[in-house]
């Protein structure tokens, strides 16, 4: 039997690791929130949540608003806000609207970024449930084509490398970024609902 804390155990582990324990919570509630997308209106909502949220990260990412650590050179993220822009207009949603900004200074962006880069793997699942919807990466699914171009094991292999202080405060971004996900998925529900 280990006498090692969950906070000294957690010192060993990867820092992928690390990150999926510390937003387990929050990861199975976007989950929840978004469900299959075995319908068409299931489909509807998640395009505008996920534009939602992703068009001020991405731009925040532009603009440098949230820096970049050295741990992160040489490797950028697979942004889809243009192919979210196109399929919602193939789906006729072109007055969905993204969050307005938010001030992104104070958080990490590897946190951030675990949590972009992580949707990629539930991209290539999601690209299979809308395939039966009529949806693909010609029309209405675009972003989904573009996130399975997404490389994880490059993302991870940066994780790796991040020094301690890089990695500090990374969970609590994770976090924010997954509860940003949950807002922006339950308004798009309400939405539609209302």
């Amino acid at each position: 039997m280990s006498s090692a804390t969950p906070l000294q155990s957690s010192i060993h582990a990867s820092p992928r690791h690390v990150l999926r324990s510390a937003t387990a919570a929050e990861h199975a509630r976007v989950e929840g929130i978004t469900g299959p997308l075995t319908s068409r209106q299931a489909y509807v909502r998640y395009l505008m949540g996920s534009y939602s949220f992703r068009v001020p990260i991405e731009r925040a990412l532009g603009e440098g608003a949230l820096g970049w650590p050295r741990c992160l050179d040489g490797w950028r993220p697979t942004l889809i806000a243009e192919q979210l822009q196109a399929d919602l207009r193939d789906l006729a949603l072109e007055g969905a609207s993204p969050a307005p900004p938010f001030d992104l200074k104070n958080w990490n962006p590897i946190g951030v970024l675990y949590v972009l880069e992580g949707s990629s793997l539930g991209a290539r699942l999601l690209e299979r449930q809308v395939r039966h919807l009529g949806f693909d990466a010609t029309f209405g699914a675009r972003h989904l084509a573009r996130q399975r171009e997404s490389s994880w094991a490059d993302f991870v292999t940066c994780l790796d490398r991040c020094s301690p202080e890089e990695f500090e405060g990374a969970a609590v971004s994770a976090r924010a970024t997954f509860d940003l996900v949950a807002s922006s998925m339950s308004s798009a529900s309400n939405a539609l609902v209302g």
